[in-house]
């Protein structure tokens, strides 16, 4: 649990000084107070990369992913297993990524590359980005972070798919097994992202 703010002794849990923290508390800026302590005092446990490991693996018929990175070598290993070894002969991965993240291209070129390789010209994985059509349109940039399996497994939250976001930083992603709800959320995005009428892509 957290400590509470008005117990004076949690402040020697920082490593930094306790004065310093009870100015924080006293202004009222408790969070800053609550944060330090907890980039202090927490390991990370990459429950965000477990959830998507354990969907991927499960999968079916569909992964569909809608991200700003693709670099992690322990998701890009079960995927590109699934593309040498389909479930069945209907399974697809889809990916969205933006065309030019803003760092790491050539980790996510890479990735893709590794799952190209995997698929082997089967016709099984798609790469793909948005652009805003138009005389003035551009390239979108994807900055999402959706993972769909099966219409039957759903996240939505703030994990990049890379190594850093998973395994270091602090993320939130909620995920769902509502079917209903998975798959109207695929369809809605599907019919803006392509552009067409709700029943083109049902």
């Amino acid at each position: 649990p957290y400590p509470c703010p008005g117990d004076m002794k949690f402040l020697s849990y920082f490593g930094l000084d306790p004065k310093a923290l009870g100015e924080l508390i006293k202004s009222g800026a408790v969070d800053a107070a609550i944060a330090a302590y907890v980039r202090a005092n927490t390991k990370r446990t990459p429950e965000e990369a477990a959830a998507y490991l354990r969907a991927f693996r499960a999968a079916e018929k569909l992964i569909y992913l809608e991200n700003q990175f693709l670099w992690s070598p322990e998701l890009v290993a079960v995927l590109a297993e699934k593309l040498r070894h389909p479930p069945e002969e209907r399974f697809r991965l889809l990916v969205l990524l933006p065309a030019k993240p803003n760092t790491g291209d050539d980790d996510s070129h890479g990735q893709l590359g590794v799952l190209a390789a995997a698929d082997n010209g089967a016709g099984r994985f798609l790469a793909c980005t948005l652009h805003q059509p138009g005389p003035r349109g551009g390239p979108v940039y994807v900055h999402a972070k959706i993972g769909i399996v099966d219409d039957r497994w759903m996240t939505i939250g703030s994990a990049n798919l890379n190594e850093h976001s998973l395994f270091n930083d602090t993320e939130v992603n909620v995920a769902t097994d509502d079917g209903d709800l998975i798959r109207e959320t695929r369809l809605r995005l599907w019919a803006e992202h392509l552009q067409r009428p709700r029943a083109d892509v049902e």
